[in-house]
């Protein structure tokens, strides 16, 4: 094989990606790639690699050059735009260094390497699906890859509740209930009353919230006065932690298809599923105890939660309030201890329904990439509004009442 250049091409539906070895004599122990120097042992890993995985070689040209005094050895991952889409499945030299150190360094499963090219195949099938915006898919794709090599451990998940992990209409189109909306459904069967003043927020705040004209600081004012009354409604009325649970039971909370399924698969490989929501925790938690048996092991609550006195009586709330426009560092200070046992795992999907849920990831201890999928159940033909929010999240699935798409991503980066 002395000064001999193979061409290699790895096909898996209409991705590909370019590949070029030049073998020289081995006359030294280490070797370089990509410009860096490897021990000779990762090397031959690399090469076996090769042939495990779905390489096709489809030519072949030997040059009778000169060899190289240096004797190396490279690989070179040459950028090669995919077809369809126009996402380049690799890109150099980034993809080469990266590579290459982590090969050097023995910590990274070779096998995750077989996975960058269904990275390419995953973003043109779900390109497909007529729910699925994808502004930058070379950005989107870039974050994967990193997560790709990082793998399950390096991973971590936050996500919105209502109306992320919880559905935003049923069959009918009929909006459902958020946490705080099991209390406005089911406050009027107890008091009449109180029902009415729960309607009475909703009406004055609700449009103040998705008012396009108001700044997010011109809103912040009005939110923290809507769920400060919410929660003095809450607490004046003497619920009983069983009448909350009987409210919860009788609520029109409804789980995404498919959203049971991805979290029991976050628990089953123990990547932690941090649910941060401005609604309310306790509503949370006794909903996923009675839908799926009990709260995932793996599941860390940040929300506002309802403190109870000694005869089961709700008493006050905790504090620092989270309302839609603060889920971000200046209330996850208190979690502080969590995030920093959960510091190594840099790499983020978050998923959330509004602008307001973009930042959750902001105050974590983190180096890695963050993949945002955003939920639009908006108007479809309020194209000022989708645009908004496919500048915000890398994915965004428009009135999508599955977790399909974030399963197919999490089932990938976290192999």
């Amino acid at each position: 094989m002395h000064g001999c250049r193979k061409r290699l091409c790895c096909l898996e539906g209409r991705s590909h990606c370019g590949i070029f070895l030049r073998t020289f004599p081995h006359k030294q122990r280490r070797k370089k790639i990509g410009g860096l120097s490897m021990r000779s042992r990762s090397v031959s890993a690399f090469r076996r690699l090769l042939r495990c995985s779905k390489l096709t070689e489809v030519s072949r040209n030997f040059a009778d050059r000169p060899c190289s005094s240096s004797f190396e050895t490279f690989v070179d991952l040459r950028r090669v735009e995919n077809s369809t889409i126009g996402m380049p499945v690799f890109t150099n030299p980034d993809m080469v260094a990266s590579a290459a150190v982590q090969l050097a360094a023995s910590e990274i499963d070779l096998e995750k390497l077989k996975y960058v090219d269904s990275i390419g195949v995953l973003l043109e099938s779900l390109s497909s699906l007529p729910q699925v915006r994808i502004a930058d898919p070379a950005s989107m794709a870039a974050k994967m890859r990193q997560m790709v090599a990082a793998g399950n451990k390096k991973l971590l998940v936050i996500s919105d509740f209502d109306f992320t992990l919880s559905r935003y209409a049923n069959e009918s189109g009929e909006r459902l209930s958020t946490t705080h909306g099991v209390f406005d459904d089911n406050a009027a069967r107890v008091d009449p009353e109180l029902g009415k003043k729960f309607d009475e927020l909703r009406m004055k705040y609700y449009p103040i919230e998705f008012d396009p004209k108001l700044t997010v600081e011109e809103k912040i004012p009005h939110m923290e006065a809507w769920w400060g009354t919410s929660h003095g409604y809450i607490v004046q009325s003497g619920f009983t932690r069983a009448m909350i649970e009987d409210f919860v039971r009788k609520s029109r909370v409804v789980l995404r298809d498919g959203a049971s399924e991805l979290m029991q698969s976050m628990e089953a490989v123990g990547t932690p599923l941090v649910i941060f929501s401005a609604g309310i925790g306790n509503v949370i938690e006794i909903f996923l105890r009675q839908k799926l048996g009990s709260v995932p092991r793996n599941v860390h609550f940040i929300s506002n939660m309802i403190l109870f006195d000694s005869n089961d009586k709700a008493c006050a709330f905790s504090e620092p309030l989270i309302h839609t426009f603060c889920k971000n560092s200046s209330v996850i200070q208190k979690e502080a201890s969590f995030f920093h046992q959960i510091a190594g795992r840099s790499n983020v999907i978050l998923m959330g329904d509004s602008m307001g849920d973009i930042h959750m990831d902001v105050g974590v201890e983190k180096d890695g990439p963050t993949l945002r999928i955003g939920f639009y159940n908006g108007d479809v033909n309020d194209e000022a509004s989708l645009d908004h929010y496919m500048a915000a999240y890398d994915i965004v699935l428009v009135h999508d009442s599955t977790m399909n798409v974030p399963q197919r991503i999490f089932d990938l980066v976290s192999k």
